[in-house]
């Protein structure tokens, strides 16, 4: 399963800076009960059957939809989901500046341009129409607002992470260098959140190398000590995050004409590849 994730987010945002008119808005909701949103094929129902403690077997229960904790609910809620998602950018098209994204049940609408208010009351009525019942006490709009765990400006165009998950990284980092040693299970599970973070700051990304290394080293019912080298990263980690709150999403360079040359080479058992980067036009003895 695919998941929209922040080079996703920079990408809308990046559309939404090209959309004329009005200032951009961005809405966030929720799908009410999802995964029980996709029926269940009728000789699969057994597979959901349950019983309650108290009942001595009388009574047998059996789900006739997705639900929680089955692993193939989210998969098929996955498949339903991004079909809805493109009815919806089909039917609302280049007539409106409106762009949706969809994270398991948390929706995320980026709106821009004169008609955008008419471009996102259209999204909602659709999914009124497929009935996809919106979790209405949930919505909330706006030019910043969280989506999970990811703080958006839209109107200076800029992403970050909230202040509750980079909390939640300082205080699992002092827990750890406080202990001086760490369950294998809670080091796998920290490290995890870290990849969702260095979404944002990518440049951290591969000093994450030696933590994922060691942690691959760690047995998950393991109660080791800490490295110290492994101790300095999680400060440096904890460092950069406490110094960023958001980052611009900077628009792709626009670029007419020529982009870049290319050539290849093969000769016997030699085969060669290569180009240059020719932007504005420069010859290939100027280029990159």
């Amino acid at each position: 399963m695919r998941f929209p994730g922040i080079g996703d987010l920079d990408a809308l945002i990046r559309e939404a800076q090209d959309a004329e008119g009005s200032p951009r808005v961005g809405i966030v909701y929720d799908i009410s009960k999802a995964h029980r949103l996709v029926p269940g094929r009728v000789e699969d129902w057994g597979l959901q059957a349950f019983a309650l403690d108290d009942d001595d077997l009388e009574h047998l229960y059996l789900y006739t939809t997705g639900t929680f904790g089955i692993a193939s609910a989210a998969y098929w809620w996955s498949r339903v989901s991004g079909g809805i998602v493109r009815v919806i950018h089909y039917i609302l098209g280049k007539l409106f500046y409106v762009w949706k994204l969809l994270y398991a049940d948390d929706g995320l609408v980026l709106g821009g341009g004169k008609n955008q208010k008419e471009g996102i009351l259209l999204l909602f009525l659709i999914l009124e129409v497929l009935e996809i019942p919106v979790a209405w006490k949930k919505v909330k709009g706006g030019f910043c607002l969280e989506w999970i765990g990811y703080s958006i400006d839209v109107k200076n165009f800029q992403v970050g992470v909230n202040d509750k998950k980079i909390c939640w990284v300082k205080r699992w980092v002092e827990e750890r260098l406080g202990d001086g040693k760490v369950l294998g299970r809670t080091m796998k599970s920290g490290v995890g959140r870290f990849c969702f973070l260095a979404c944002v700051l990518e440049h951290i990304k591969p000093f994450l190398g030696p933590l994922f290394a060691w942690t691959a080293k760690v047995a998950g019912g393991s109660y080791v000590a800490l490295p110290a080298a492994i101790k300095i990263l999680l400060l440096w980690v904890v460092k950069k995050f406490d110094d960023f709150h958001m980052r611009p999403c900077k628009a792709l360079p626009r670029v007419s004409g020529e982009a870049f040359r290319l050539d290849a080479k093969a000769q016997g058992d030699l085969v060669c590849i290569g180009g240059w980067e020719s932007f504005g036009g420069v010859s290939t003895m100027q280029a990159r």
